[in-house]
Parts: C-alpha cells; structure tokens; sequence
C-alpha cells in the first residue's frame, strides 16, 4: 500500500507539473500578443492620423489578439487565483466548507468549459472543412481564429483539475488535524 501511495503522489505531481507549464507557457503567449497588440494599435494611430493611410488588417489582427490573449491567460488567472470572487457570504462560513463551496463550483465550472470546448470544435471543424474566411480584404482563415477558444478553454479545464486536487489534499490535512 505504501509503494502505491508514493506512486500516485509522483505521479500527481508530475501532472501538476505539467498542467503547469501548459498554463505558463500559454500565459506567456498571451503576453507576448498583449505586447504585439500594443504595439500595432500604436502603429496604427500613427499611420491613420499622421500618415492619413490607415492599414486593412489592424482591427481585424487587434479583435483576434483580444480573443487570443482572453483564452491564453483565463488558465494563468485561476492559478493565481484572480478571478473576479463574490466573496461577501463565503468568507464569513468554516474553512472546511469554503473548501466544500470551491470544489462543487469548480466541478460547475468544468462542465461549462467541456461544453464550451465540445461546441467550440464542432465549430473549428466546420470552418476548417468549410473553407470559411473572415469577410474582409486580409480574408484570414477562420479555423484558426476560432481554434483558440476551445484551446484556451482546455488549458483553463485542466487547470481547474488540479485546483481541485489541491481542495482535496487541503480537505485530507484538515481532517488530519
């Protein structure tokens, strides 16, 4: 039993691990494309009210830059525990229930986000399959745009695993005591 025991903490770990460097690696993305996007509305400013020659492609590129950088960081966020809480109530009940509270609503969360991902692909699949481009002159393939949602949605999902496990292992050293 012992040696089954260290095998699954190795092996929680080495997930965790993981999950995070997917999370970081996607918030790094997500920043580098903050970067991007600052530096190309600022372009843009300049070329349209100084050059008076505005460019075709920089609201288009700047509305996929926000959904990009949105969905990359959402995971980031959680694991740094960000988001936005109404925690007026929930503060106020035991630790234990607090802990009780994040796991059913993180549970609720996930089944938002596999659905979010389910329909996401369906979507992605039928752009790609479809042959859809945007509408505009930069005719940009939508497949690719509409691929970061359910992408981004994965990583926060996975992420949300592992706040769970760690709720888990929380509730376990509280019991302990």
């Amino acid at each position: 039993m012992q040696l089954w025991s260290i095998i699954m903490r190795k092996t929680l770990r080495a997930i965790n691990l993981s999950v995070d460097t997917i999370t970081r690696l996607a918030e790094i993305l997500s920043e580098v494309g903050l970067a991007f996007l600052m530096i190309m509305v600022f372009r843009e400013v300049v070329w349209r009210y100084v050059f008076k020659n505005p460019s075709i492609f920089s609201v288009e590129l700047s509305e996929y830059l926000l959904v990009f950088i949105t969905f990359m960081s959402a995971a980031w966020v959680l694991s740094e525990d960000r988001h936005v809480n109404m925690t007026v109530l929930v503060d106020r009940l035991p630790k234990k229930i607090r802990l009780y509270l994040d796991i059913v609503t993180s549970i609720l969360v996930m089944v938002f986000c596999s659905v979010l991902i389910w329909k996401g692909c369906i979507t992605v699949i039928m752009a790609y399959v479809g042959g859809y481009h945007s509408s505009s002159l930069v005719n940009f393939p939508l497949w690719i745009s509409y691929s970061i949602i359910p992408l981004g949605t994965l990583i926060l999902l996975l992420q949300y695993i592992i706040r769970i496990g760690n709720n888990i292992k929380m509730l376990i050293d509280l019991r302990k005591t």
